[in-house]
C-alpha cells in the first residue's frame, strides 16, 4: 500500500514541476503534507503498523521533502531551508491531528517564508 502510495504522490510531484504554474508552491506543500499524514505517529498506534513499514514511509517522506524542497524554498540559503523544514515538519505534526484545513495552513506557511 505504501509502495504505491508513494509511486502516485512521486508522479503527481513531478506533474506539478514540469506545469511550473503560480500554484506549484502549494500543491507540492500539499503533496508533502499528504506524506506527513502517512508518517504519523497516530496512524501508526491506530492500526498497529510495523517499524519496517514506518522506516520505508519516513524514507520516502524525506525523499518528498529533498525533491521538493528547491522548488518551494528558492530564495533561502541553506541554513534557512533546514530552519523552514523544521517549522513545517512541526506544523503538519501538529496539524494532522486537527481539522484545520491544510491550504489555510499552507497559505501561512508561505507568508512566515
Amino acid at each position: 500500500m505504501y509502495e504505491k502510495y508513494y509511486f502516485e504522490l512521486n508522479k503527481k510531484i513531478q506533474e506539478i514541476i514540469k506545469q511550473q504554474n503560480s500554484l506549484a508552491e502549494e500543491q507540492l506543500l500539499l503533496c508533502y503534507f499528504d506524506s506527513a499524514k502517512m508518517v504519523s505517529g497516530e496512524i501508526f498506534n491506530k492500526y498497529s503498523l510495523n517499524q519496517s513499514v514506518g522506516n520505508f514511509a519516513l524514507e520516502h517522506h524525506q525523499k518528498i521533502w529533498n525533491e521538493i524542497v528547491s522548488h518551494i524554498c528558492t530564495n533561502l540559503s541553506a541554513e534557512q531551508k533546514d530552519i523552514y523544514k523544521l517549522i513545517v515538519d512541526g506544523t503538519f505534526d501538529r496539524a494532522t491531528s486537527c481539522q484545520i484545513n491544510p491550504e489555510q495552513i499552507i497559505e501561512m506557511l508561505r507568508r512566515i517564508k
